[in-house]
């Protein structure tokens, strides 16, 4: 078979995955859009390296991963979603009969450490924090705000307060977080 034959037969094989995306399950015209960038990019990585799609092997594929790691740098959370498009690629071509093994089904990728957020400096919090009219809208908004940073409540915590849940002559709130604790 000549490299533009298995070139070929793998782009037929890639459309109708994608139009399937669409048609059949419904997916995001942003999804499909990924899936095609993970499945362009890793068709020419096989034509780079002479491998037909469904001749493809475990080395084949711990070799296009560290490349994608290591060479191009990318994040691991790209490079999850690449496997996770390439491994519904093959189930899909086993399911219809054109692939007999689906090399991918067993590869994981080690999740990336999870970047906190940004916390405020002191001085926003302070120019948050400060009365700028006497608002009743405004000075509810900002009993919200301090109630929240000061006692470390999550938002939907905070929408559940009612007045029943306060005792100001205490100074005290009643909050229900997750779970009805």
């Amino acid at each position: 078979m000549s490299d533009a034959d298995r070139d070929a037969r793998f782009e037929a094989r890639a459309a109708a995955y994608l139009r399937s995306l669409g048609a059949e399950r419904n997916y995001s015209k942003h999804t499909i859009a990924a899936g095609r960038f993970d499945l362009d990019r890793f068709g020419a990585h096989l034509a780079e390296i002479g491998v037909a799609w469904d001749a493809l092997r475990d080395e084949h594929v711990r070799d296009y991963i560290t490349r994608r790691l290591a060479d191009d740098g990318m994040e691991r959370s790209s490079v999850r979603r690449e496997v996770s498009t390439l491994r519904r690629f093959y189930a899909y071509c086993i399911e219809r009969g054109e692939a007999s093994f689906n090399p991918w089904a067993d590869v994981t990728v080690p999740r990336g450490g999870r970047k906190l957020p940004d916390t405020l400096t002191i001085e926003q919090v302070a120019c948050l924090l400060k009365p700028e009219t006497d608002e009743p809208l405004e000075a509810r908004d900002l009993a919200m705000f301090e109630l929240m940073y000061s006692s470390g409540l999550r938002l939907s915590e905070l929408v559940g307060v009612n007045r029943g849940d306060l005792d100001l002559a205490e100074g005290m709130v009643r909050v229900t977080g997750k779970g009805d604790k």
